[in-house]
């Protein structure tokens, strides 16, 4: 039986009191909770996180200076500046998102959310097992999926006019969408389910970066599924094309496929570390 991974919970104002002490003022995952803020009201937003941290044990006062636990500063760090990191949403349809950060250094690796506003949870990822254990219950009614099976045809997008499409789509002008996968050269029933999959569907966004420790990052690469009511569409970058992306119609299983190989860099640096 495989126990709980280890599990950090804190209050935005607690995040924003750690990252002041480590001399940063946000991170990925936190946006800018704090602009728009007067002196006055910053400082009372981390002296409120400070003080909650005092209460629960997490700090203490030395020297009259804060000395943060260290398992809090080692969850925090590593997500704060991690060497390869996954970015894992959902995006539904009214453009709502549930982003999970997952997080590696040569030493650490952590789950970063946020499962409701102004709570974030930091989830130690022990083992590359926990870590694909993780992936894989985020993704398993896309895994199990086998009511939309694979389909043969592909076609190329370039990247500027599916950011115009999906703009379109979410403006409710479909007759643009139409007319720019029109011209990649899907028709008739194709492309009315895929207009209407994009329209109705919940998207996974996966975006993945390493080498970000380093004076210029070493790579980077992303992909977008819709699930729609009738099949997957996939949009992963062309290898032959840079600035190009291949949309293709993969089955459930090929998704999650697609996924954990967007994790390798992540999987190394745990392998690496164990």
């Amino acid at each position: 039986m495989t126990s709980e991974p280890l599990t950090l919970t804190m209050t935005t104002d607690e995040v924003l009191a750690v990252l002041q002490v480590m001399g940063a003022s946000t991170m990925n995952g936190l946006g800018e909770p704090l602009a728009g803020l007067s002196e006055h009201d910053q400082a009372a937003r981390l002296n409120a996180g400070a003080e909650t941290l005092l209460n629960r044990g997490l700090c203490r006062i030395e020297n009259d200076q804060l000395v943060m636990d260290d398992m809090m500063v080692a969850f925090v760090g590593a997500s704060l500046i991690p060497d390869a990191v996954l970015l894992l949403s959902a995006l539904a349809p009214d453009q709502t998102s549930d982003p999970h950060y997952f997080n590696a250094t040569q030493y650490l690796a952590v789950e970063h959310l946020s499962p409701r506003p102004g709570v974030h949870e930091f989830i130690h990822l022990a083992s590359e097992e926990v870590l694909v254990n993780r992936l894989e219950m985020l993704l398993a009614a896309v895994a199990v999926d086998t009511a939309r099976a694979a389909q043969p045809e592909t076609w190329t997008i370039a990247d500027p006019q599916l950011n115009e499409a999906l703009q379109a789509i979410r403006a409710s002008q479909s007759d643009t969408a139409r007319e720019i996968f029109a011209g990649c050269g899907l028709s008739g029933a194709q492309l009315d389910e895929l207009l209407g999959d994009l329209t109705g569907g919940t998207a996974w966004v996966a975006m993945a970066g390493w080498g970000l420790r380093e004076p210029s990052p070493s790579g980077g690469s992303s992909m977008i599924i819709y699930i729609g009511q009738h099949r997957y569409w996939l949009f992963s970058p062309c290898q032959d094309a840079p600035g190009d992306l291949l949309i293709s119609n993969p089955d459930g299983k090929e998704c999650m496929k697609t996924i954990m190989r967007l994790a390798a860099p992540l999987r190394e640096l745990m392998r690496a570390s164990s």
